[in-house]
């Protein structure tokens, strides 16, 4: 990958004002850097994010609903269901902390109107991890589009993220 593609910054604060310097590459940061910024800054975990505007999971971000247990995959996502974020303009620390209070025990977290936000502890995990809710949410998508969705039960969702943890290693 390039520095065209991706490039490194500083995060040089705590607040919505904190200044970010880019420390390699040229292009500017996202305007979306502050979502990132205060993962980093607050699930030690997180070592890698990704924010996209994936059809089915943004589909479902403007239901402004969480999106349920359709298929043990969401699991992956490190909770028994993807919350929904509070909406808030694209770009502001509003949007960053509406994002970050709803990914409370989980690595991903839609984006009311907006999209979806998952992180995980490198930039494989976070793709792989990404995968999850987009495939979930186009499963519910159909589903809801023929008829009324089975939801899995929290508690069995909830033994899959425990088998989920330390998956693949």
């Amino acid at each position: 990958m390039t520095n065209q593609l991706f490039q490194k910054v500083r995060d040089g604060g705590t607040g919505p004002s904190s200044r970010i310097r880019v420390v390699e590459g040229t292009l500017k940061p996202s305007s979306e850097y502050q979502m990132h910024a205060l993962v980093y800054r607050n699930r030690f975990e997180a070592q890698a994010m990704i924010h996209t505007h994936a059809l089915y999971a943004t589909t479902i971000s403007c239901l402004k609903e969480k999106l349920p247990a359709i298929d043990y995959l969401l699991a992956y996502s490190g909770g028994p269901n993807v919350k929904c974020a509070k909406y808030a303009t694209y770009g502001t620390h509003e949007l960053a902390e509406n994002a970050l209070e709803a990914m409370k025990g989980r690595k991903a977290v839609l984006l009311a109107n907006h999209g979806i936000n998952v992180f995980g502890g490198n930039l494989c995990e976070a793709f792989d991890i990404s995968e999850q809710p987009e495939f979930c949410a186009r499963l519910y998508w159909q589903t809801k589009s023929v008829g009324n969705p089975v939801i899995l039960p929290e508690e069995a969702m909830n033994r899959m993220v425990e088998r989920f943890e330390g998956y693949g290693q």
